[in-house]
């Protein structure tokens, strides 16, 4: 499917191999039906810290300002 060895898989999923070459990468992606991007963490680790700063942000406002943010946030979600 992928063209790749299977020994070069097992390297790579149990973490022997670090960094994996471009190529693999791509024979990888196509044959998994995703991008590239898709194997890179640093969107989720982005996502995560965002989140957070959310959270904490939000527990600092009072319960009318919440209700004004979740509306807009329903508002955007529908568009």
């Amino acid at each position: 499917m992928s063209n790749i060895p299977k020994g070069t898989l097992d390297k790579i999923l149990n973490g022997t191999t670090k960094d994996p070459k471009f190529e693999t990468l791509k024979s990888l992606a196509r044959a998994l039906n995703c991008t590239l991007n898709d194997f890179d963490d640093m969107n989720t680790i982005n996502t995560d810290i965002k989140a957070k700063e959310f959270n904490y942000l939000f527990t600092q406002i009072d319960n009318e300002t919440k209700d004004l943010i979740i509306g807009i946030m329903k508002k955007v979600l529908n568009n």
